[in-house]
């Protein structure tokens, strides 16, 4: 059975994108292409979503929480700018414009599978490693391969190793992404950025 998806965002081709993609695989389609939240909190009941897309901005800021919080299925933020680490945590995934299809679906996968209790994965393993986790890091705070390397006593190739799994599990290929993306994830504080 497919998943149904329902995304809020009031960019036609973001939408478009993200519904031409999803709806290529067997496993998602896309219920409904909502532009306002107050229609999903209209149509949640008929639309019976599995998954939300929202973009965040559509949101009023001072009923943020209260709303994310009333959606009773996983929620999923479209990043197309910085989400404030208090809001990102209301949501179960944050989905960037910039994403490959297969890194969107593996996060929308995973939260199925969360859903319903499962515990097996599908496809490869996203979870950084302590060594990946330390390497973002540096690289989240400004450090040369070079600085990496002596930091942690391993070669550059290792660094560059490292940089590249770090890549491909994220999907995120700039320093400025990794840095959001390690600020979201609690592994920095905006004080550790130089």
């Amino acid at each position: 059975m497919k998943q149904r998806i329902v995304i809020v965002e009031n960019s036609e081709i973001i939408a478009a994108g993200i519904t031409k993609m999803l709806e290529a695989s067997n496993e998602f389609t896309v219920v409904a292409h909502l532009t306002d939240i107050n229609q999903l909190e209209q149509r949640h009941s008929t639309l019976r979503p599995n998954i939300v897309l929202i973009n965040n901005m559509l949101i009023d800021y001072s009923r943020r929480h209260t709303i994310l919080d009333s959606i009773k299925v996983p929620r999923v933020a479209i990043e197309s700018s910085c989400i404030e680490p208090d809001t990102a945590r209301h949501y179960d995934a944050i989905v960037s414009i910039y994403d490959s299809i297969s890194r969107i679906e593996n996060k929308l996968r995973s939260l199925i599978t969360n859903e319903r209790g499962d515990n097996n994965s599908h496809g490869e393993n996203s979870e950084l490693s302590d060594r990946e986790r330390e390497i973002l890091v540096a690289v989240a705070t400004g450090r040369m391969n070079k600085e990496i390397a002596d930091q942690y006593n391993i070669s550059i190739h290792t660094v560059i190793s490292h940089r590249k799994n770090i890549t491909r599990k994220t999907g995120i290929k700039s320093v400025s992404g990794l840095t959001v993306y390690a600020m979201l994830n609690n592994l920095i504080g905006a004080d550790d950025i130089k």
